[in-house]
């Protein structure tokens, strides 16, 4: 177990927590293919049986999830409106699986001042945190699935039960969807498997500038935001999951 761990680069403690958990999760993300290739065949070795999957295979890049707007639900159908594009019906029963977690995200801002010469000081910081409850749904087609994003939806198709909460709205078309897509399975674990997932599969930062402003003479200030997301982690884990759901050609 311990030569597992240094090849994968994990902490013992981390690769037991990875095997007890007995589900399909990431251990180790490369950066080309003959990598993966040695690593699976030096973990075969060791007894562990693994399989490589692709961002290729997993269509990361080149079909992203379709962001929907709204959604019409009829008794053996749905029509989904995309934010962008035409709008399509879905027999439920073509709906295979469906997977829910919820999306974190934390902007830090830093104020620099310019101090003598080439010299900064921060002056001031500022933290904000959101969340947003997330549902992805697939047919057997392979492609990016559907996305509903709570804070960026009309609820408008739950009639007299829409409340007046995102989140409330959010757990009632949940149930809906899952109690109309009888043939789905239904995956409610990312919430709890977000710690396993960030030893490979890291929360996204990006950073960007504010540029420098002029606050009064002689004196300059620049901000610089820095955005951490789990987004992309949780579309990987969800594609994940589709990709090894049997019966998908």
């Amino acid at each position: 177990m311990g030569e597992a761990a240094d090849l994968l680069r994990l902490h013992l403690p981390d690769l037991q927590r990875l095997i007890k958990s007995d589900l399909p999760l990431p251990l180790a993300r490369t950066a080309v293919s003959e990598e993966a290739s040695l690593i699976k065949q030096t973990l075969a070795g060791l007894g562990f049986e693994t399989t490589t999957v692709s961002d290729s295979e997993l269509g990361i890049d080149a079909t992203p999830p379709v962001r929907l707007r709204t959604i019409e639900m009829l008794s053996d159908e749905v029509t989904v409106h995309p934010t962008s594009g035409d709008a399509r019906t879905i027999a439920w029963q073509d709906i295979t699986l469906i997977v829910i977690g919820r999306l974190l995200s934390t902007q830090v801002e830093l104020k620099e001042r310019k101090g003598r010469g080439s010299q900064t000081h921060i002056v001031d910081s500022t933290q904000t945190t959101a969340d947003e409850d997330v549902l992805d749904f697939y047919t057997r087609e392979r492609n990016g699935g559907w996305r509903i994003l709570a804070n960026n939806f009309d609820f408008s198709c739950l009639a007299e039960a829409k409340k007046l909460m995102a989140r409330q709205n959010f757990a009632q078309l949940r149930d809906l969807i899952c109690e109309r897509a009888l043939s789905a399975e239904r995956n409610e674990l990312y919430n709890s498997l977000r710690r396993n997932l960030d030893l490979v599969w890291p929360s996204e930062q990006q950073t960007s500038s504010l540029g420098w402003r002029r606050e009064r003479a002689g004196r300059y200030s620049k901000s610089d935001v820095a955005t951490t997301t789990n987004e992309a982690q949780f579309t990987r884990y969800s594609r994940l999951c589709h990709f090894l759901k049997p019966n998908i050609p």
